[in-house]
């Protein structure tokens, strides 16, 4: 599992659009993950804590690569074959 995993990570974006897979651009899922949250915050309400947490995270270059790569989904063990 870890090497598929592994291999699964390494595949560049450019193969992964090429057979057709959908590749998010990192400045585009930013945006969308902040998009998310204002969603959030709008149905369901947020704290100020929170929602300065949020922001500060969502601001910050450092955490937000330069890439894309794929990810796999959920590993829950009954998941698995």
């Amino acid at each position: 599992l870890a090497d598929i995993l592994a291999e699964l990570h390494g595949t560049d974006q450019i193969s992964a659009g090429q057979s057709g897979i959908e590749v998010i651009r990192p400045e585009d899922f930013r945006q969308m993950t902040a998009d998310s949250m204002v969603d959030v915050k709008n149905k369901l309400g947020v704290s100020t804590t929170l929602w300065e947490r949020w922001q500060k995270w969502v601001d910050d270059d450092a955490y937000w690569p330069g890439f894309s790569s794929l990810i796999h989904g959920d590993l829950h063990p009954p998941h698995i074959l």
